[in-house]
């Protein structure tokens, strides 16, 4: 009949429904697990990499440190390295100091006897400064090392054995650049040199041979010297700037 007909189409289509229902079934049980695992996987996936991020800056925070160690260590090797670089110069210098010992104790000795030869070798300079300038040579020879010399031996007053005004009152590069100036390099005409120069009067200069002019002219020409003659127009009144301004 068409209703036992209709039954039969029902009960076919569901004998069918269950033939795929018992296949699809378990994959799609087998789909959910797999979607749950994913997801569960996918947590753990995202629990992993927030892990890995913060041991990332762990990890780049300990290198940061490593290297700012690594630079601390390379400054003080470098600072180490100086500090015995210096030492070891400062030995040697100790060294070299030992022996040099001996030449300051030297020196010391000679510094103190100048010391106590120094009011002896004032005295005679300054008594050469004030009253030797217009004698000869072989006068102011006679006064300086005869009679003054002996005089403040006699009164137990202390001077240097070989006392020489002119390495006294003057030193070598002095009167080597007096005699590149023109200076005669005698004994005599360094002796005026050391008058001329180092009296606080201005020095009155009798030179017939010109050798002083010449000597003043060299020496001066830095300061703009100014040379008159009596019969120049304006000799007064240079003589009197000269009075007045010096």
């Amino acid at each position: 009949s068409r209703v036992g007909g209709s039954l039969l189409k029902f009960i076919h289509a569901i004998d069918n429904y269950m033939d795929i229902y018992r296949e699809t079934k378990p994959k799609k049980d087998r789909l959910l697990s797999i979607e749950n695992d994913y997801k569960n996987n996918l947590s753990e996936l995202n629990r992993l990499e927030i892990s890995i991020e913060k041991l990332t800056n762990v990890l780049n925070d300990f290198r940061k440190r490593f290297d700012t160690a690594m630079e601390d260590k390379l400054k003080f090797q470098d600072e180490t390295d100086i500090a015995i670089r210096r030492r070891i110069a400062a030995e040697k210098l100790l060294i070299g100091f030992k022996s040099e010992i001996i030449r300051w104790k030297n020196e010391l000795y000679e510094m103190k006897q100048y010391e106590n030869e120094l009011i002896g070798n004032c005295l005679l300079a300054s008594a050469f400064l004030a009253y030797c300038s217009p004698f000869s040579y072989e006068i102011r020879q006679e006064l300086l090392y005869n009679q003054w010399k002996n005089n403040l031996y006699d009164k137990n007053i202390l001077l240097t054995k070989n006392f020489q005004i002119e390495n006294f009152l003057s030193t070598n590069i002095e009167i080597s650049e007096w005699i590149s100036q023109g200076l005669p390099a005698d004994e005599f005409s360094i002796q005026n040199g050391i008058l001329t120069l180092q009296t606080n009067r201005f020095p009155f200069c009798i030179d017939p041979q010109l050798q002083a002019l010449l000597w003043i002219k060299q020496r001066e020409k830095k300061t703009n010297l100014k040379i008159l003659s009596m019969r120049d127009r304006d000799f007064l009144k240079h003589f009197e700037l000269a009075i007045k301004y010096g």
